[in-house]
């Protein structure tokens, strides 16, 4: 069983950016993987499984070293896996249509205990996963 990771406020803004976009585009909440370039130009955006599947195809992706953001409502509305790999904070601001605030990274008092600390803390993680 998925255990929920939220811990930060930046990981819920990025959450929420992704929800709004899949519903947006798809009607619905559909999972998706957005390709990055390395200025941060979306690429690509797709919503349709790769063979043989997400996992495997992201780690292709972090393998390679490719800019990317995953979403995906597995078991929504209960669970959620969001990630992003190599995504600037400018990037991620631009994405989101504003900025982060200091506060977005310290750590809530009730957050989960299974999300991992930032490194450095108190900054924005150019990669990152978390599960809601």
């Amino acid at each position: 069983m998925p255990h929920a990771t939220p811990a930060y406020s930046f990981e819920g803004k990025v959450f929420q950016f992704a929800g709004a976009l899949s519903a947006t585009l798809t009607g619905g909440d559909r999972s998706f993987l957005m390709l990055l370039d390395e200025q941060g130009a979306v690429r690509s955006l797709t919503f349709e499984r790769p063979d043989p599947s997400w996992h495997e195809f992201l780690r292709q992706l972090t393998a390679a070293g490719r800019p990317h953001l995953f979403y995906d409502p597995f078991d929504a509305p209960a669970y959620a896996w969001l990630s992003w790999h190599r995504v600037k904070r400018m990037v991620m601001e631009r994405l989101l249509g504003g900025p982060f605030e200091d506060a977005d990274f310290v750590r809530h008092a009730g957050g989960s205990s299974r999300a991992p600390p930032l490194q450095p803390p108190g900054i924005y993680p150019a990669t990152w996963g978390v599960m809601f």
